[in-house]
């Protein structure tokens, strides 16, 4: 069976996700990337320091930034592939959101899922962030009055009001 059945689901003529992620690794087909990424392995020695600042993100390096937390930085590499990425999808939203999201969404789950060592690709969720992760576990949960969650007093304060 090829990744890439053609079917109407709503608009989008594109597999379902659920057969996507159902289907065996050498019956998935990646569609290929639009350009070429950044190579790291070609970074023989990753530098510390102002350095690694310069070469990897778009920090000031008047300052010294210690909360990279809750207002971190994406590296440089991956900030410019996104603007590439950006630019692709309005050269042809149709094409994109038509016939490619889905495919390309179902292959970075599989991917994650294969390198967090998952069983199958349907045990992980991609979510916003750690925080809407967060919110959705506990509020998953069965908790009473009589119920106790222990948490460390270094816990990230958001958490806390869960």
């Amino acid at each position: 069976m090829s990744s890439m059945v053609r079917r109407d689901f709503g608009s989008f003529h594109s597999s379902n996700v659920e057969e996507l992620l159902d289907l065996p690794d050498d019956c998935f087909i990646s569609l290929s990337e639009p350009f070429s990424l950044y190579d790291y392995k070609n970074d023989n020695k990753i530098p510390f320091g102002p350095a690694m600042n310069e070469k990897y993100f778009l920090l000031d390096n008047k300052y010294i930034f210690l909360n990279h937390g809750a207002f971190g930085c994406v590296l440089r590499q991956a900030l410019d592939y996104s603007h590439l990425f950006q630019y692709y999808i309005e050269k042809q939203p149709l094409r994109f959101y038509d016939r490619e999201i889905f495919p390309r969404l179902v292959d970075v789950i599989r991917k994650m899922a294969k390198f967090l060592g998952c069983r199958t690709p349907k045990n992980l969720i991609l979510v916003e962030n750690v925080t809407f992760a967060w919110n959705s576990i506990i509020t998953s949960l069965n908790i009473d009055d009589k119920s106790h969650i222990f948490i460390m007093n270094t816990m990230y304060g958001a958490y806390k009001k869960l």
